[in-house]
């Protein structure tokens, strides 16, 4: 049997914040110094991102300012510990994950008394009763919606979740299967001017995105099949990306080495997976890979030996968006439907571990 996309739906902020504006609020929370201001601003220019979704901003005399910023007293105040970033998130999220997951019942035309599963993604914020739960409540879903949550799996997690959703949509016939990923990358600030900690302020950024799975095709317009997915866990890396939940909210960490090990690894890796489905890597219409960065980008591009408008949409939502983490790559995909891209597409995108995940789309 097989699993079909119906529609995604995007949590567009209202709040844009332009990256330059990212950089003075990290300076300002990391007490940051002449020099420290000027190292900061370099390393948030490299990052590809040129706005990003402002859902930590609240206003302030007509201008944006972090919510930290703005309620501190006078003098420096360290940044909340992780219990409070906790209960931001569950104060921001559910509104985000809503308005995605609207979006996408209304673009698939399902009515939300259909919808029989909910697998939401997210590694920026926990509790219990949940995400899922607030989504069930406020939006209509039935009661007896079956409920799985991916949690802590990072920028590839949207794979994980639909892999998910096309398990259940193809055991079970009449399953509706409704998948939301939310994230709010900015609870997560983390002051000082170490490496790590100024590339994760100037590259993770707020979203949630969401989409319909079923195991029935669309009644009209084009059949997009989720076809195949595929894992991969790189040998003697664990140390190479990590995000870890500290007293002081959750926090990355990021080796140098990570392009060039992916440069030496994905080419093989997906070569032999697609193989296996009968393809070959230029046979491939397009690609969605995860914007981790724009290192990642090259890294990824160089081991397909692809050519650079292959990239072009991820390099587009990177800008625009910045990386939002487990969002993101719907927001490629979205973007890959939009343009009319040719199939098939794959799918890739890299988390903690060093994990790569794949998906294929027909």
């Amino acid at each position: 049997m097989k699993s079909y996309l119906h529609g995604i739906g995007l949590f567009q902020a209202e709040n844009a914040m332009e990256q330059v504006k990212a950089a003075e609020i990290a300076s300002e929370l990391s007490g940051a110094d002449a020099r420290g201001t000027r190292r900061m601003n370099a390393v948030f220019r490299r990052a590809g991102v040129e706005s990003r979704s402002g859902v930590s901003m609240i206003e302030v005399d007509g201008r944006l300012e972090h919510r930290w910023i703005a309620e501190r007293k006078d003098g420096w105040e360290p940044c909340p510990g992780t219990g409070e970033r906790i209960d931001q998130f569950m104060e921001i999220a559910p509104e985000m994950a809503c308005i995605a997951a609207q979006k996408a019942m209304d673009e698939a035309k399902v009515d939300p008394s259909r919808v029989t599963h909910i697998v939401t993604a997210s590694c920026t914020g926990f509790a219990s009763p949940g995400v899922d739960h607030l989504i069930i409540e406020r939006l209509g879903l039935p009661r007896g919606t079956c409920r799985t949550n991916v949690g802590f799996m990072g920028c590839h997690a949207a794979i994980n979740a639909l892999r998910v959703a096309m398990s259940f949509a193809r055991s079970e016939p009449d399953a509706v299967v409704l998948v939301c990923c939310v994230e709010v990358c900015s609870l997560h600030f983390q002051g000082g001017q170490t490496r790590d900690a100024m590339l994760a302020n100037a590259l993770f950024a707020d979203g949630a995105a969401a989409a319909i799975v079923t195991g029935e095709p669309p009644q009209d317009g084009e059949e997009i099949i989720l076809d195949t997915t595929a894992s991969q866990f790189l040998p003697d890396s664990k140390d190479l990306m990590t995000w870890t939940v500290t007293d002081d909210g959750f926090r990355m960490t990021l080796d140098s080495s990570v392009p060039d090990r992916l440069r030496q690894s994905v080419g093989g890796w997906v070569g032999t997976w697609l193989e296996s489905e009968g393809l070959t890597i230029p046979e491939m219409g397009a690609w969605a890979i995860h914007p981790g960065g724009p290192q990642i980008l090259d890294a990824v591009r160089d081991a397909l030996e692809i050519d650079e408008t292959m990239c072009m949409s991820s390099r587009g939502i990177l800008a625009r968006h910045g990386n939002m983490s487990s969002p993101t790559i719907l927001f490629v995909l979205d973007q890959l439907l939009r343009s009319g891209a040719p199939r098939p597409w794959g799918v890739l995108a890299f988390g903690p571990g060093l994990g790569a995940e794949g998906l294929l789309i027909r």
